[in-house]
């Protein structure tokens, strides 16, 4: 936070957008994502995605909705340990 009611809401304003857009879009498709703006426009993205091609996706996203922004995109891959078998349902 700046301090600056105004400027803050802006940037809390620009990362709820860009949280619902990243939710939304089809190469990310990931609403549990945590977005902050800090000083210079940087975004800063959190959160867990589980392939590579969606992480990558995240700078696309963002930087086609505000090309103004930088990204750091600190999201990790979900470690998905041992033999995963389809779940029977009965």
């Amino acid at each position: 936070m700046t301090g600056d009611p105004r400027r803050d809401a802006e940037t809390r304003y620009l990362a709820a957008h860009l949280q619902e857009i990243l939710a939304r879009d089809p190469r990310v498709n990931a609403p549990e994502l945590r977005l902050s703006v800090g000083e210079d426009a940087v975004v800063v993205v959190e959160g867990v995605l589980p392939t590579p091609e969606r992480r990558d996706a995240v700078a696309s996203v963002i930087v086609e909705a505000c090309p103004d922004v930088r990204v750091d995109n600190r999201t990790t891959l979900a470690d998905f340990e041992g033999d995963i078998k389809p779940e029977a349902i009965t």
